[in-house]
């Protein structure tokens, strides 16, 4: 499995998720967690491969990995070296 089927199993499971949009940030704002979740997944998806994303994709990554339920973020040695390419 690459990358982009990750993500795209990511997004699946965010789907079918109980994630809503009801959350607040750290100042009690309104934060519509689930649309902001699925907008980074779909960039993940779509830009993982785009050098000049680099910045875009580090910044949803790290959006991704706090939102998430870490179980869901199991990679394969694979998956985590390319991940780990993009990211550096």
């Amino acid at each position: 499995m690459d990358l982009k089927s990750y993500f795209e199993a990511l997004i699946q499971k965010v789907e079918d998720s109980d994630i809503q949009n009801n959350g607040t940030d750290e100042n009690g704002f309104f934060k519509p967690t689930r649309a902001l979740l699925l907008q980074r997944l779909h960039m993940l998806r779509d830009l993982h491969g785009q050098p000049r994303a680099r910045d875009r994709v580090k910044d949803a990554w790290s959006f991704v990995v706090e939102q998430v339920p870490p179980e869901w973020l199991v990679l394969s040695a694979d998956q985590k070296k390319e991940l780990k390419k993009i990211l550096e």
